[in-house]
């Protein structure tokens, strides 16, 4: 049974608004696209994008695997963020330290930065 031209047309508008929000948040040069994260001994992330560098917390590691880690984080100003890590984009060692360091909370000296940066694409 065909829509009739109302459903079409509401159904085109609700995935052009898709494809824009797409573009803008997660495509665009000026959009929340994650650049680098950073993540310190005290365990705050610092995370570049390209309206700059926020610091955010650990809230939980939804999933912990060898080929992604998903991350929900709490930036300075109250904002929910989560942060998928794909293996082939990052550090193999840096990530490897991650996910040891998320599943078993182990403490580490102060002053130890670990960095984890995603290639541009």
């Amino acid at each position: 049974m065909p829509l009739p031209l109302w459903g079409r047309c509401a159904l085109l508008a609700l995935t052009l608004w898709s494809a824009w929000r797409v573009w803008s948040v997660h495509l665009s040069p000026r959009g929340r696209r994650v650049s680098e994260v950073l993540l310190r001994a005290d365990d705050v992330l610092e995370i570049t994008t390209a309206a700059g560098i926020a610091e955010a917390r650990i809230v939980s590691a939804d999933l912990v695997k060898p080929w992604l880690t998903v991350l929900r984080l709490r930036r300075e100003d109250g904002a929910r963020v989560s942060l998928a890590l794909l293996a082939d984009n990052v550090d193999a060692h840096a990530f490897r330290r991650l996910r040891v360091r998320l599943r078993h909370r182990l403490a580490r000296p102060p002053g130890d930065a670990e960095g984890i940066r995603e290639e541009a694409s």
